[in-house]
């Protein structure tokens, strides 16, 4: 007997230790927390069907890209802090439902009064009936939170997709602006070149004017004379204009001949230029080199039938082309402004930390063999293309200083 009671006393003091050991709280305060959780979920509930009309009423409207943009960037910061509270609340029903058998282990309730309370029906602020089973509730937090991720991915692809049609309109303005201000170039330069051509016709009208004086004073004096003149007399005034016309027609036919020192001096300053063209030619000759960027033109049969497609980083078609073949975005420059918008990885052109994590954190350009950049955010192909452009304008300089050079050794020659 006594060693019976003794076993009892044990217990008693294992149990005391056990209470002790974990500071329980109330029944009361456990399901005070677990309606809270519950108000939680519904309230979370609340705004995602409000987000959902959101969503609904951007897709819809008719302002300005930078404003549906902000909105959009703004709903994707609620949605982030929905996930958050869903994703706690989901946590704290775990451990909550944990409590009550502790609770009925060291007597603090018994189970029948704490499925009595669990079976009273609660309200919410409107009056409506709110489920208080615990697995249905965190079953309506998961739903909630696929809810959403389908709204994060749809509004993370109508943000990039506005941010695109956004810079697409800040090129074309830019390009509106350079445009004008070439145009108003060319006005200035017209204008400009105006007073030169007013002064050439100037002086050629002050050195026509003296023969031109000459041949009206002669008809004056030719109207002037009512008796009529002697043979010889017009022998000579017929003379007169014939010299005139034979002198004028020498002078079309031979030339002036320039200076020899004038020659020479422009012929120093040809082989000059010459030789300026041809290290021109030589450095861009010895610039790096690199096949041609391809555009359009599809993917590989292995590319594909990938499932899920491939989807462009910048013009968000999918199963089309690569980022880097994309026709769209096509310069570099406004490629890593839209990287560096929707902040991607430089890399991978997706969304990652861009560290030693990154899948193609190793992976070399295809252009320039280097690593630290995608193929497609790739200036080199750009650059090969300029300096095609300007080693064909140097090629074509050089053959019109050479054939310049040609014409003058063989006007010095003439003069000897």
């Amino acid at each position: 007997m006594e060693q019976v009671q003794q076993q009892i006393q044990d217990t008693k003091d294992q149990l005391q230790r056990l209470r002790e050991a974990i500071p329980l709280p109330s029944p009361q305060e456990v399901y005070a927390r677990f309606i809270n959780q519950y108000l939680e979920v519904d309230r979370c509930a609340k705004n995602v069907a409000s987000m959902s009309r959101h969503i609904q009423t951007i897709s819809l409207s008719q302002k300005s890209l930078e404003c549906r943009a902000h909105r959009v960037s703004i709903i994707l910061l609620k949605i982030e802090s929905l996930r958050i509270r869903l994703a706690a609340t989901k946590l704290h029903l775990t451990t909550l439902v944990a409590l009550p058998p502790l609770l009925f282990a060291t007597g603090a309730i018994t189970k029948p009064i704490w499925d009595e309370w669990m079976a009273r029906p609660f309200y919410n602020d409107e009056m409506n009936l709110l489920s208080t089973d615990p697995d249905r509730v965190k079953l309506g937090a998961k739903e909630l939170m696929a809810t959403l991720d389908r709204h994060r991915a749809y509004l993370s692809d109508l943000r990039e997709s506005l941010q695109l049609e956004q810079l697409e309109e800040e090129i074309s303005f830019h390009d509106e602006v350079r445009n004008a201000l070439k145009n108003i170039q060319e006005t200035v330069e017209k204008f400009i070149r105006k007073p030169d051509r007013e002064e050439r016709r100037r002086a050629t009208t002050t050195r026509s004017g003296p023969a031109r004086r000459t041949l009206e004073e002669d008809e004056d004096k030719e109207l002037e004379s009512d008796e009529p003149e002697s043979d010889g007399e017009d022998m000579r005034n017929e003379e007169a204009p014939r010299a005139i016309e034979i002198g004028s027609e020498q002078k079309e036919v031979v030339p002036a001949q320039r200076p020899r020192h004038v020659i020479e001096a422009e012929l120093l300053e040809e082989r000059r230029a010459s030789n300026q063209v041809a290290r021109i030619t030589e450095d861009l000759m010895s610039l790096p080199t690199c096949p041609p960027r391809r555009r359009g033109g599809g993917l590989p049969r292995s590319v594909a039938l990938r499932n899920p497609p491939i989807k462009c980083a910048f013009c968000r078609a999918t199963g089309s082309h690569r980022a880097d073949a994309c026709t769209r975005v096509r310069s570099v420059r406004e490629r890593r402004i839209l990287v560096q918008h929707q902040k991607k990885c430089g890399r991978c052109l997706e969304q990652c930390p861009g560290n030693s994590t990154c899948r193609m954190f190793h992976a070399k350009c295809i252009y320039c063999k280097k690593e630290g950049h995608n193929s497609a955010l790739c200036e080199l192909p750009d650059q090969v293309l300029e300096n095609c452009d300007k080693l064909e304008k140097a090629q074509k300089q050089a053959d019109c200083h050479s054939q310049r050079i040609k014409e003058l050794a063989d006007e010095l020659r003439r003069q000897h």
